[in-house]
């Protein structure tokens, strides 16, 4: 093959065709971008909401050996801890890369391992 010639026109020259590259006009489009746009959060009045904190593996790579949750159940402001000890079971899900809070294994970093709710986000994250 001579690279020293023009090879002519090729696929990545050519434009998108369709929808692809072209603008589409939304029908929440001029909410969202005034600030405008309600949130799920707001769609319904709550008298108390709880705020999650997800906790995650520091190490790549691991088995759970125990988790201590008392502190942090004691905290102010915190509902509920759930752990794999008390985690609801789960469907199968495609999408899924792995289970959550169903076992001990540390399969990567940042896996959740933890998910604390609380009455506020600070609270929670605390």
């Amino acid at each position: 093959m001579d690279m020293s010639q023009p090879v002519g026109v090729t696929p990545l020259d050519i434009q998108p065709h369709g929808p692809v590259g072209q603008p589409i006009d939304r029908v929440d489009g001029p909410l969202k971008v005034t600030g405008r746009a309600p949130y799920a959060y707001e769609s319904r009045e709550m008298k108390h909401p709880g705020y999650g904190f997800v906790v995650t593996a520091t190490i790549a790579k691991g088995r759970i050996r125990d988790i201590d949750t008392a502190t942090a159940e004691r905290m102010p402001g915190v509902v509920h801890v759930l752990t794999h000890r008390n985690a609801p079971a789960q469907g199968e899900k495609k999408e899924q890369v792995g289970p959550l809070l169903t076992d001990t294994e540390i399969r990567h970093w940042g896996q959740p391992v933890a998910l604390v709710v609380a009455e506020s986000f600070e609270e929670a994250r605390a």
